[in-house]
């Protein structure tokens, strides 16, 4: 009886959510298509739709924590469509939930993820945070001890698995050793001119922000907000950023606020040289080719480098910060994102313009969106997808060129794409997965946006000790 009961309110809550989505969702997309034809320029006549589906955040979760738990989360989906804005209030209440960093899909269903994991006390209260990463295979999520986090070639050729005292690159995800690079407690940082740059650096456990292997195996991009950019191999540890001039511009400013330097001293032999500012919104990129690094932080220009280190041509931004770039899969453009707050504008360049040597002017660009603080892309065979502050992703062609938004909802911190372009995978810094099945042909009726795509999982890391499934 107990049982059937059961069945009936899970009925009953499934037909009355079902009903309210799609009203909620139908509304919505026809309140953005109104907005849209005007670039949102005009006031909109009547107001944004109001999500009346709060009131069941409490029942779905506890029905997808029962359903996890019984091992029958295949039938959730038909149940209760996934959604993610009716959970905003409760996911505010939710220590354990941690945050998607970083995804790199090896094949459809076989990625790699890293994640910013909360860490209790004995007292099981919030003592700190601790970067994990996980092999995603056969259906189940697998710890990789002792890996602190992981990068990839742009053509996913070499893999990069950041230890604590060394990063190993190896041919394939699951592949041979081609090379360690040591992570010494101290190295001698050059400039690509060969000129010391600082003597003392401490590399080890500072550089693991950003790690981009080249295809070769043979060398490494290693970023951190604090201390820059270098270029790694066996034999140097070359300094991208901050650049020669960067430093005279900085202590040119400072003794402009009377902050006096020795001029008898080297500016750039000093132990303190690269540690003059940090570098916020710091992110970089490698051309497919491995010919260009592009790159940039909040304070900078858009920035293009050879693979050499030696900086080539730099672009202003359409916005405020600098805070993202991409290369185009024929390595023709580079894309950049500047933002402004929680918005932002998008850009595509000439690789070819920037590689000049000039300031390339604004009326070279392309304009891709006008809308986003980007925090991850992908790079396809027709543009680009972006993924944004405000929860979205966002295809637009290689000519600018709209072609479809949709709503996921939280912030998108990671996303990469399957080699076949069928799918897409992506993160969010409130701890979801999301798998995106790309131009299905059919419109989703649960779905924020005007693509074709449709969500065929997702993966919740809210819990302490359970990933949920939905």
């Amino acid at each position: 009886m107990r049982s059937f009961l059961r069945s009936l309110k899970v009925k009953r809550l499934s037909s009355l959510f079902k009903k309210e989505t799609t009203q909620y969702v139908a509304q919505v997309n026809a309140f953005r298509a109104k907005g849209m034809r005007t670039k949102w320029q005009e006031q909109p006549k009547t107001e944004a739709p109001a999500d009346t589906r709060e009131k069941y955040a409490s029942q779905i979760y506890d029905f997808v924590l029962q359903y996890n738990k019984d091992g029958k989360s295949d039938a959730l989906k038909n149940l209760f469509p996934p959604q993610t804005e009716i959970f905003y209030d409760l996911t505010t209440q939710k220590e354990t939930a941690s945050h998607i960093e970083k995804i790199v899909c090896i094949k459809e269903d076989l990625f790699l993820v890293r994640m910013i994991t909360p860490q209790f006390s004995p007292e099981h209260t919030l003592s700190s945070f601790q970067g994990v990463c996980y092999l995603y295979q056969e259906n189940r999520f697998t710890k990789l001890d002792g890996v602190k986090d992981f990068g990839v070639c742009p053509r996913k050729q070499i893999y990069a698995y950041v230890k604590s005292d060394a990063i190993e690159l190896k041919n394939g995800w699951d592949g041979d050793i081609l090379r360690t690079i040591a992570l010494p407690q101290s190295v001698t940082l050059s400039f690509p001119d060969g000129s010391i740059a600082q003597d003392r650096f401490e590399l080890s456990h500072k550089m693991a922000d950003l790690c981009i292997p080249f295809c070769d195996g043979k060398r490494i991009l290693l970023g951190h907000e604090e201390h820059g950019v270098l270029l790694v191999d066996e034999e140097r540890h070359t300094v991208l950023l901050p650049t020669q001039q960067d430093i005279l511009d900085d202590q040119e400013a400072a003794r402009a606020f009377g902050d006096e330097e020795d001029d008898d001293e080297d500016p750039f032999v000093s132990q303190g040289a690269l540690d003059m500012g940090d570098y916020p919104m710091l992110h970089l990129t490698l051309s497919h080719n491995n010919a260009y690094i592009a790159l940039g932080h909040q304070c900078s220009r858009h920035r293009l480098y050879g693979c050499a280190g030696a900086l080539l041509g730099e672009s202003e931004p359409a916005s405020s910060y600098p805070h993202y770039a991409l290369f185009s899969k024929d390595d023709k453009q580079v894309m950049f994102n500047a933002c402004h707050f929680y918005n932002g504008a998008t850009i595509a360049l000439n690789v070819a313009d920037m590689a000049s040597g000039n300031t390339v002017s604004q009326d070279k660009a392309i304009e891709l969106d006008a809308e986003s603080r980007v925090y991850a892309g992908v790079s396809t065979s027709f543009g680009y997808i972006i993924g944004d502050a405000q929860g979205y992703i966002r295809a637009r062609g290689h000519d600018g060129a709209y072609l479809w938004d949709d709503y996921l909802g939280f912030n998108i911190k990671a996303m990469d794409i399957t080699d076949d372009e069928k799918f897409l995978y992506v993160g969010t810094y409130k701890g979801i997965i999301y798998k995106i099945q790309l131009n299905t042909g059919k419109r989703c009726p649960y779905q924020i946006g005007n693509s074709t795509n449709i969500e065929v999982a997702r993966w919740m890391f809210w819990e302490k000790d359970t990933i949920l499934r939905w």
